[in-house]
């Protein structure tokens, strides 16, 4: 009886590879949301989103979006270089983000209305270095 679904062409049995991991991805945030929800409150949750949008949203501006022309240039060369200059870029606009953040932390935090981010505002620099590289 399975025989008659199981994929015979190459084509259908990738398609059951994608389909499998994907659901496979979604099962397991679904198995493990009972678990988190008993160790963590709806605003740790609201934290944690707060926190992760405000590292996408900066470490996808800090490189200045130079990842892209790694892949132009023909010369391993020039390619090196502009991964070179896109952590340097990164880097030093995190260390700018840093200061930013030190010298402005309370006015951060009443601006976000959030008082449980203060103490994740304080790595939020590394965490958008480590997204823009």
């Amino acid at each position: 009886m399975l025989n008659k679904f199981k994929p015979k062409t190459e084509y259908s049995k990738n398609i059951l590879t994608l389909m499998s991991g994907t659901m496979l991805a979604q099962a397991i945030p679904i198995a493990i949301s009972p678990i988190l929800t008993r160790l963590y409150s709806p605003s740790d949750f609201g934290t944690f989103a707060l926190y992760f949008a405000l590292a996408v949203l900066f470490g996808s501006l800090v490189a200045g979006r130079y990842e892209l022309s790694i892949l132009i240039p023909k010369q391993d060369e020039d390619a090196r270089q502009i991964v070179l200059f896109s952590i340097s870029i990164s880097f030093f606009v995190s260390i700018l983000l840093s200061i930013f953040i030190y010298m402005n932390i309370d006015w951060l935090v009443q601006l976000l209305n959030n008082q449980g981010i203060k103490i994740w505002l304080y790595i939020l620099p590394v965490n958008v270095f480590m997204i823009s590289v």
